[in-house]
């Protein structure tokens, strides 16, 4: 897939449309003089809004449109300090470079107040849990080992006890906002009489169905933290089946939450687009169409213009018609002596389909390793078609006698079939496997997964 094409996130992201000054004015005891940013996070990444030059430990940043809600932070090559801004947009923060987080004060921020209360005792929590940690390594029994690692639970469990009260404490504040994207949901008690499967499962679900409780979709201040980029994938990774199906049922839940903002659902659109561009997994491709059909070729997706839709266009045109699940598309070529030869004519329980082409060096190591898959499965109903792609007969030849290639041999040498656009052939080796109706059930896999991925097939038939 082009990966170029989907590199459009951080661009359909303002940073605050009304006009209004922000001012933050930062004091920084030991700083020398240097150059100091105002960034801020986004997903997994930090951007810089800012820039100015420190002089003597003080810097002011200001401009003539308001900060977005979310977490920020002071940059310099020796110094990094975090911060929120809310809708209080002129404030100041003084500090120290030895000591930033203990000696940092705040004047006319109460949200910053209340961040930093969170900032203190989450310090205290990391660094009691570290002195806790290195007590490990001079401990002679299990009973010390036990005594320590429960003294770090407690330890930890003071701090998810004291966000909770800091929570309640300010609920209309940005840091309640930011706790709920730390906290997860409880462990709770199944019911009795549930078997260990059905208490695991009952638990797994009680954690998915409440895993954005709290979680206000329509407040886009949830979207410059580095929490609410890992929430997303955790739910999409870790708590949904990785089957396309129930991926695309994740990703239609996320988006179409009620209440749900433009800028979070733009967001997460090209997040979960960019994810599946280029996916990982066999049939994940699926998900890339979904989210192109779905959000950008409908019309919801108004961040983008036509030059990119255009190219989602043309993705798709190339990704449909050989998703997994789909008819193989027809595949009407030679063999040898140039007699026509249908896809379609050949039974067979399973056909491999190995695309290839006769001047590629990783074609020339793995079509022995596929021949001799195919020598060790033909008698179970496996069949193999090695298609070159390229249209030189004399290589083409040459490339099966040196190789003793002893499965049907196809090519198109006279540019007759659409076949490498409609299998998507952008490199080589390419493999699909087909059922006896001639579905895919497998592409673009490694030739060593073949035996892994027939014998699971063969299973299945014995079932």
């Amino acid at each position: 897939m082009r990966k170029h094409l989907y590199t459009i996130l951080i661009s359909i992201f303002t940073m605050g449309s009304s006009i209004a000054q922000y001012e933050i004015s930062v004091s920084i005891e030991g700083l020398s003089d240097t150059s100091a940013f105002l960034g801020y996070h986004l997903g997994k990444s930090k951007y810089i809004q800012d820039t100015t030059t420190m002089d003597n430990g003080n810097a002011v940043f200001k401009g003539e449109k308001s900060l977005a809600h979310g977490v920020y932070f002071l940059y310099t090559p020796n110094y990094f300090l975090e911060f929120v801004v809310t809708d209080e947009q002129t404030f100041s923060i003084s500090s120290d470079s030895k000591n930033p987080l203990l000696n940092k004060k705040v004047s006319g921020s109460e949200q910053n107040e209340i961040f930093l209360k969170f900032q203190v005792k989450l310090a205290e929590t990391q660094t009691s849990s570290k002195e806790l940690q290195e007590t490990l390594k001079d401990a002679t029994s299990r009973e010390d080992s036990i005594a320590i690692y429960d003294g770090m639970r407690e330890i930890d469990k003071a701090n998810k006890k004291f966000q909770v009260e800091l929570a309640e404490e300010y609920p209309e504040s940005y840091v309640a906002t930011f706790l709920n994207l730390i906290r997860k949901p409880e462990d709770i008690e199944a019911s009795e009489g549930l078997t260990d499967q059905e208490i695991r499962q009952f638990k797994f679900q009680h954690y998915k169905d409440h895993f954005f409780d709290g979680i206000d979709f329509g407040y886009e201040g949830i979207l410059r933290t580095p929490l609410f980029h890992d929430r997303i994938l955790e739910y999409v990774d870790k708590l949904t089946s990785p089957d396309p199906d129930s991926l695309i049922n994740a990703v239609d839940y996320l988006v179409n939450r009620e209440g749900i903002s433009p800028e979070v659902f733009r967001y997460i659109i090209v997040t979960l687009t960019n994810k599946f561009s280029q996916p990982k997994m066999m049939g994940h491709d699926a998900v890339f169409v979904h989210l192109a059909q779905n959000y950008y070729l409908s019309g919801r997706a108004t961040w983008a213009d036509e030059k990119v839709l255009e190219e989602f266009r043309n993705a798709v045109n190339d990704l449909r018609p050989n998703l997994i699940g789909e008819i193989a598309p027809s595949l009407d070529l030679l063999d040898t002596t140039l007699s026509p030869i249908s896809l379609y004519d050949i039974d067979a329980k399973y056909t491999v389909l190995f695309f290839y082409d006769p001047d590629c060096g990783h074609c020339k190591k793995q079509a022995p390793l596929a021949l001799d898959f195919y020598h060790e499965y033909r008698n179970e109903g496996v069949e193999a078609v090695g298609v070159c792609v390229a249209t030189d007969l004399d290589k083409w030849r040459k490339f099966i006698s040196e190789r003793s290639l002893d499965w049907l041999n196809l090519a198109d040498p006279f540019y007759k079939s659409n076949f490498r656009k409609e299998y998507n052939i952008v490199s080589t080796p390419t493999i699909y496997i087909l059922d006896k109706d001639k579905k895919i059930i497998g592409k673009r896999i490694a030739v060593e997964q073949l035996d892994e991925f027939i014998n699971a097939r063969l299973r299945m038939d014995g079932d």
